[in-house]
């Protein structure tokens, strides 16, 4: 009852915050990623966290010194090349995930990919909260929703499906999906991917980024990034501190890249490659 009271106070409050964009769930197998910050008590805090979708109440761990431990895991299920990992730790317990999109129909399930990692005692949960605008209250009802605890805690990725009951007889406009894996013991991680809404597929039109070689690690006086090139296109590189700072950017359309990185300051960067459609980002230690 927590999550769900919650949830759903969550859903009203960011109707008025977040752009709606696809009527299929955005960012289903969680390929597309990008990086983010948020100033807190201890300062800057960066994270990643996938296109379309993002963390809320870890962000608020985050203004007073947590962390916002959110990771893209090349430990998917198959479809793609990454999947959603939380992990908990000492000063953050997990995280939790969000995206809200248009729909018009409530259909009768959804569908994913679980696994853990560890001795986990708290169960994650996926919750999808359905509603309909009703312009002459201006006030959003709810039409639907589901909420599955994922609590048989498998090892290898298993499939859940989350019920979706209906509530009144009114078509939705906006769903809101909730992915929480929050309140458990240091040490535990939890990975969730391939969303659907269909199960005859068991996800929706991923579109798979290429794989990033990125050598040495940690680097030195030089960074090379390699990837399969398509013809023709162009890509966008850049390199960033952890303040924010690029220090350095180019394009390229042959694949690789050689970085120049000997007068750089130690410490951590992120890297960040772009087709001009999608996003990848590595953290990198020099």
């Amino acid at each position: 009852m927590k999550t769900i009271t919650r949830t759903l106070i969550l859903s009203f409050f960011l109707f008025a915050g977040l752009q709606l964009k696809a009527q299929s769930i955005p960012n289903a197998s969680f390929e597309n990623w990008t990086t983010d910050s948020v100033v807190g008590m201890a300062g800057t805090v960066y994270f990643d966290h996938p296109v379309d979708w993002m963390p809320f109440t870890s962000m608020f761990n985050a203004l007073f010194g947590g962390s916002i431990n959110l990771y893209q895991s090349s430990s998917s299920f198959g479809f793609g090349n990454s999947a959603v990992m939380i992990e908990t730790d000492l000063d953050s317990n997990g995280a939790d995930l969000i995206s809200i999109f248009p729909i018009s129909t409530v259909p009768p399930k959804l569908y994913g990919y679980y696994k853990y990692e560890g001795s986990p005692s708290e169960a994650a949960s996926v919750n999808a909260f359905f509603f309909h605008y009703d312009a002459v209250n201006d006030s959003n009802i709810l039409v639907a929703q589901g909420t599955e605890l994922l609590s048989s805690f498998p090892t290898s990725y298993t499939q859940f499906e989350v019920d979706i009951t209906p509530i009144v007889a009114l078509s939705p406009d906006t769903v809101f999906i909730f992915i929480e894996y929050l309140y458990d013991t240091p040490g535990n991680r939890f990975y969730v991917d391939a969303l659907s809404f269909d199960p005859s597929t068991g996800i929706e039109a991923p579109l798979a980024l290429p794989e990033l070689s990125v050598y040495p690690l940690p680097f030195e006086n030089e960074l090379n990034v390699e990837w399969d090139a398509i013809a023709g296109q162009t890509y966008q590189l850049s390199l960033m501190s952890l303040t924010g700072q690029k220090v350095w950017e180019d394009e390229s359309r042959q694949g690789r890249v050689s970085i120049a990185t000997s007068g750089m300051p130690k410490g951590i960067y992120i890297l960040q490659w772009s087709d001009g459609n999608r996003v990848q980002t590595r953290k990198l230690i020099r």
